[in-house]
C-alpha cells in the first residue's frame, strides 16, 4: 500500500531525530509481533515506522548475540520501516537516503551518550 502526504518541514525532520531515544519498542510476544508490526506499518506515522526500526534492530541484535540468525520477518519489516522513514526524512533534509540514514544514526548517538 502507498500513500502520499505533505512532506515535513526540515524543522519538523530534525524534531523525529531529536525524539527518537524516547520512542519504546514494541512489547509483544512473538506470535503477535507480526500483528503489531503490520499495524504499526499501515499507521504509517514517523514514530511507529521508528518502533519498527528500534524494536527489530534490538530483536535481532539479541539473536546475533545468543549465535542465532536473523529472522527474516524482523528483517523485512526493518527494511520496510527503515524505506518509508529515511526516504521521507530524506526529502525534508535534502539529503539522499544513504546520508540521511547516515546522518540520523550518528544524531541519535550523539544524543544517547
Amino acid at each position: 500500500n502507498s500513500f502520499l502526504r505533505k512532506i515535513i518541514s526540515c524543522v519538523d525532520a530534525e524534531e523525529i531525530i531529536k525524539n527518537i531515544p524516547n520512542v519504546e519498542v514494541i512489547e509483544s510476544n512473538d506470535k503477535m509481533i507480526e500483528s503489531e508490526y503490520r499495524k504499526l506499518l499501515l499507521s504509517g506515522t514517523h514514530y511507529d515506522l521508528i518502533k519498527i526500526i528500534k524494536t527489530t534492530y534490538e530483536r535481532n541484535d539479541l539473536r546475533v548475540q545468543a549465535g542465532k540468525k536473523i529472522g527474516d520477518r524482523d528483517k523485512e519489516y526493518f527494511e520496510k520501516a527503515e524505506k518509508y522513514l529515511y526516504n521521507e526524512l530524506s526529502l525534508a533534509l535534502g539529503m539522499s537516503f544513504l546520508e540521511c540514514r547516515d546522518y540520523i544514526i550518528k544524531k541519535v548517538g550523539e544524543l544517547v551518550r
